[in-house]
């Protein structure tokens, strides 16, 4: 929820000022328990996943964060094992 929420505001243009943020998104937010969505976050994060879910697990993965996969060694998101392999991905030789 707040990784979507993060990634909608990131990517509006022009960024909203806070001020203009719904105060009941706000108050629902300072509810939540961050700590154990966090931790769950990251037991996530390096969970492996099995042959069959890497593909539309990985690719909503990149299409949530915006992920230029073009630039990743290897491109196949069946390469990787993790959500966390594929944010640790190596680069194509001479990218960056």
């Amino acid at each position: 929820l707040g990784a979507l929420g993060l990634a909608a505001y990131i990517r509006a243009e022009p960024a909203p000022a806070p001020a203009d943020l719904d105060r009941a998104v706000l108050q629902t937010y300072s509810l939540l328990p961050w700590r154990a969505l966090s931790r769950s976050a990251g037991w996530m994060h390096e969970l492996k996943l099995p042959n069959w879910a890497r593909e539309p697990v990985l690719r909503f993965y990149v299409a949530m964060l915006g992920i230029d996969m073009s630039e990743a060694w290897p491109r196949k998101l069946s390469a990787y094992e993790t959500v966390g392999d594929l944010f640790a991905r190596r680069l194509q030789p001479g990218v960056r």
